[in-house]
């Protein structure tokens, strides 16, 4: 004997459980879903401004006009060019920079560094090496010295041992070639030596070649 076919209430029956059972799913999975979006904007809001915390410092950076001149001293003989210039045309960054630049280089004495730029004019190839001084408007006399004379590697940080491989006094330079190292002047007591700007003149003993002289020069602030 054959079984009876389902009965079409049946069918109803069955289907209507199926959409309910459906529905309770997509309701759980969109109940699931608000719930993760509220903790993930709760989170973001703890971290982006936590709840009893004072907001964070504002964060000092040095800064200051640039004029439209710096002062520098400058030189030239036999077709080498000298020049001695500040670290930055900014004087409250230029001074900020110092400071952070001696300490990684674990210059225990106070005073401050400066940029030098050699560069070969001339048409054969030339050695540097001597001694440099600068002097200010009162005639004061400065002595530069090179950072191998006053640095400490050991003490200095990674920033500060690559500067001072880079500060190495004697080296030749082709025709057109130029190199650019820093340098150092120790205070006197507690008087910093003045910056290049208020330099008046200064002096390159050149190992060969005749006394290179260094004048007080004005130029032009390249624009940025």
């Amino acid at each position: 004997m054959n079984e009876a076919a389902p009965q079409p209430d049946d069918d109803f029956e069955t289907a209507r459980k199926q959409a309910t059972r459906a529905r309770w799913a997509l309701n759980a999975l969109v109940g699931l879903s608000a719930l993760a979006s509220a903790l993930f904007f709760a989170y973001v809001l703890t971290r982006v401004a936590p709840r009893g915390k004072a907001e964070p410092p504002e964060v000092n950076v040095p800064t200051s006009a640039v004029a439209k001149t710096v002062g520098l001293l400058q030189g030239e003989s036999g077709g080498l060019f000298v020049e001695l210039r500040d670290l930055d045309e900014a004087p409250s960054y230029r001074e900020a920079w110092s400071d952070r630049l001696r300490t990684d280089l674990g210059i225990a004495a106070k005073g401050r560094l400066y940029r030098l730029l050699v560069r070969n004019d001339g048409k054969e190839k030339a050695a540097f090496a001597g001694t440099l001084s600068a002097r200010d408007g009162s005639g004061t006399e400065w002595p530069v010295r090179w950072l191998k004379d006053v640095a400490d590697a050991t003490a200095g940080s990674d920033l500060g041992r690559m500067a001072l491989a880079q500060a190495e006094p004697r080296f030749e330079l082709a025709p057109g070639e130029s190199r650019q190292l820093d340098v150092f002047v120790q205070s006197r007591g507690e008087t910093l030596p003045p910056s290049a700007e208020d330099f008046a003149s200064g002096s390159m003993a050149l190992e060969s070649g005749p006394l290179l002289a260094l004048q007080h020069t004005r130029t032009q602030v390249a624009q940025k």
